[in-house]
């Protein structure tokens, strides 16, 4: 197992390789051969401090910019052995359903600030 990070440490227990998302960099070495499935996770937390239009912005780009690099990067490096990517994004995309199940093919539930970066989020891959 390996991580992105803001710093490279290849002798870590989880090896560490650099990537930047404001330079649209990510380290060569981090997705080679071995790697057959991305996890990706990142973006700031919801539940840090008040959401301000400046924090709301931040939320949105800390999850958008972030997976669009890794979208990004596979398309240009063909060579790579990723089959499969898994994103986390976020239940917000349905809003508040009540009691009633939701699937992969209900629309989102609102307009909210969640069910739109959710849906900005899952747009910024494009494999």
């Amino acid at each position: 197992m390996r991580h992105p990070s803001r710093r490279r440490n290849t002798s870590a227990e989880f090896p560490a390789y650099r990537w930047d998302i404001d330079q649209n960099y990510i380290d060569p070495d981090a997705i080679d051969s071995k790697v057959s499935t991305i996890v990706h996770l990142a973006g700031a937390s919801i539940a840090d401090c008040r959401w301000t239009t400046s924090r709301k912005a931040e939320l949105l780009s800390s999850r958008t910019r972030g997976i669009a690099l890794l979208s990004t990067y596979l398309r240009e490096q063909p060579q790579h052995q990723v089959r499969t990517f898994i994103g986390g994004s976020a239940t917000g995309y349905y809003g508040n359903s009540g009691d009633r199940p939701m699937t992969e093919n209900d629309p989102p539930a609102d307009d909210s600030f969640l069910s739109q970066t959710t849906q900005a989020w899952e747009q910024a891959y494009a494999p």
